[in-house]
């Protein structure tokens, strides 16, 4: 069975190199002959305790190791405690993406503006620091950005991370057409809730 792109992405990705899990899954795990050169389609990818799996109806464990393949997808990539996701991002096809969540990890901001490139309608970074070329933190109004058209976004401030200035940066930025959630955790000493309330009634003005 070859599963077929969407039509909207058939210049991203060769329909012919598309595959799905029974394609490739023999006994349970994957045989890397079969996924050689191809792009496996999956539900949802995820990286938790150093190791990657994919959703299609269950888990499948899967390695980066084996070259010559790519992963796309179609829902959900959620990555936990990756020391170096740039080793990787060029694997994964992220153009149907809809829910990202990263957990406690550090990446070039390169790296996330291709992975919110796909207009994700849920976001969720929890203890995530994205550095710039000259590794620089980048504001969170900065990342939000990269996402004007999500639908859910939730952050988990770092622990002792300076809110000089964060909520007034977030009252400048443009309302969400789509936003029906937002959440912030984690929220330290210097926080200007005034300017937070601007910002709310800017994002939900529309509603």
């Amino acid at each position: 069975m070859v599963l077929l792109l969407p039509e909207e992405n058939a210049e991203l990705v060769d329909p012919t190199r598309t595959c799905g899990r029974a394609d490739v899954v023999v006994n349970g795990e994957i045989d890397y002959e079969r996924l050689n050169g191809k792009v496996l389609l999956v539900e949802g990818l995820l990286y938790f305790a150093g190791k990657w799996s994919f959703r299609n109806a269950g888990l499948t464990g899967i390695s980066f190791e084996h070259s010559g393949f790519e992963v796309s997808p179609q829902f959900e990539l959620w990555v936990s405690d990756h020391q170096n996701l740039s080793s990787v991002i060029n694997r994964i096809v992220c153009s149907n993406l809809v829910d990202l969540k990263l957990c406690r990890m550090t990446i070039p901001f390169s790296d996330y503006k291709k992975l919110t490139g796909n207009k994700i309608s849920s976001l969720d970074t929890d203890d995530v620091v994205v550095n710039d070329e000259n590794g620089i933190k980048v504001g969170i109004d900065k990342l939000w950005k990269e996402v004007k058209n999500a639908k859910s976004v939730t952050h988990k401030f770092n622990d002792n991370e300076s809110m000089h200035e964060t909520a007034q940066k977030l009252a400048e930025l443009s309302p969400f057409q789509n936003l029906d959630r937002l959440n912030l955790e984690n929220i330290q000493d210097g926080f200007d809730l005034p300017a937070f309330y601007q910002f709310l009634n800017v994002m939900f003005l529309i509603f």
